[in-house]
């Protein structure tokens, strides 16, 4: 690991909801999905076997060419690897936030049902008092209906994010809410270096750019011209991709970056956004205990520090998605972070 480099701390305190449970950090629980998940298991395998092949084709390598062939061939097993690590770990992420997110939803969902069956309760009373035609009370009874529909959406959804939830490794015996901590900023450009050191893509089209030039310097005196030229074109071409393969790697820790640092800066929003809703739904309450509002007014309030619940668990996904895939760029394995 490169130490040299200051990240962000993944990721996320997660404070318990439930006080009796302990303390479980992102960390812990996308590691948990590492030990549980058997296509996990199954991928370190296969990347084992992979390593093995490359040693053994090193082994018995006689030619520079043949050893460059060895050394691409552990590249692309690392390459492979590390990439479907990547995608396991910002899936596990996915997951995780999903089921708290569906679970938030169906509250929502509740809400929204209980607030339309009064309505619609509402409208009888004043139906039967003779204080509105029939109409209003089809239309009280059409939005319950609808309501109900979308309850029993949300609870499908729900399990259909539990069921994920427990495939992919979790654990479900606790729930969170999330809170990032970041530890630190690192500056882009100071850790671009690494980066770019550690990127198979540019490791594999710097050992291809090699392999031509020893078949090109290894062409005999009597060599036909169509092969030196042939060469010379595809050496060319190696060199073009090779510079074509840095740029684009340069440009995706600058995109990864940016993504991190406006996701940051959005959560910080979010988070006050949470805050204030927070706040407006403890005066609601204080005021419905006063009566001075209604019940579909407290309601709304109880709805709207929901919505902002969601808003901040998304930005955090994002941010942990970016940062997932820096660390993973700079060759930072999870099992590494303290």
């Amino acid at each position: 690991m490169h130490r040299n480099i200051l990240l962000p701390v993944l990721l996320l305190t997660m404070v318990t909801v439930n006080a009796a449970a302990a303390p479980y950090t992102v960390l812990e629980a996308l590691l948990h999905t590492k030990e549980h998940d058997p296509q996990f298991h199954l991928l370190e395998q296969e990347y084992a076997v992979a390593l093995l092949q490359a040693e053994r084709a090193a082994i018995i390598a006689r030619t520079e060419l043949q050893r460059l062939q060895a050394a691409d061939q552990e590249t692309a097993a690392r390459q492979e690897f590390f990439r479907k690590r990547e995608d396991h770990f910002i899936s596990a992420l996915r997951v995780l936030f999903a089921r708290h997110i569906a679970e938030i939803r169906v509250e929502i969902a509740t809400i929204q049902r209980d607030r339309e069956r009064e309505a619609l309760r509402q409208s009888e009373l004043r139906y039967e008092r003779g204080q509105v035609d029939v109409a209003a009370v089809l239309d009280a009874r059409i939005a319950s209906r609808e309501s109900g529909i979308r309850m029993v959406e949300a609870q499908w959804q729900l399990d259909d994010a539990l069921s994920a939830y427990i495939r992919s490794g979790h654990s479900d015996d606790r729930d969170h809410v999330f809170r990032y901590r970041p530890e630190y900023w690192a500056q882009p450009s100071q850790s671009l270096p690494v980066w770019l050191e550690q990127d198979t893509a540019i490791l594999r089209a710097r050992n291809h750019t090699r392999r031509v030039r020893v078949q090109y310097q290894g062409l005999p005196s009597n060599a036909p011209e169509f092969d030196a030229v042939l060469l010379t074109a595809q050496l060319a071409q190696a060199e073009a991709a090779l510079q074509n393969a840095e740029e684009a790697s340069e440009r995706r820790h600058t995109v990864l970056w940016r993504q991190l640092h406006n996701s940051d800066e959005l959560r910080s929003l979010r988070g006050q956004e949470l805050e204030l809703q927070q706040q407006r739904h403890q005066q609601a309450e204080d005021r419905f205990e006063q009566g001075l509002i209604s019940l579909a007014d407290r309601q709304n309030f109880r709805q709207q520090v929901l919505q902002a619940r969601i808003s901040l668990l998304q930005a955090e996904q994002q941010y942990g998605e970016a940062l997932i895939s820096l660390m993973f760029g700079y060759g930072i394995a999870m099992e590494e972070i303290e």
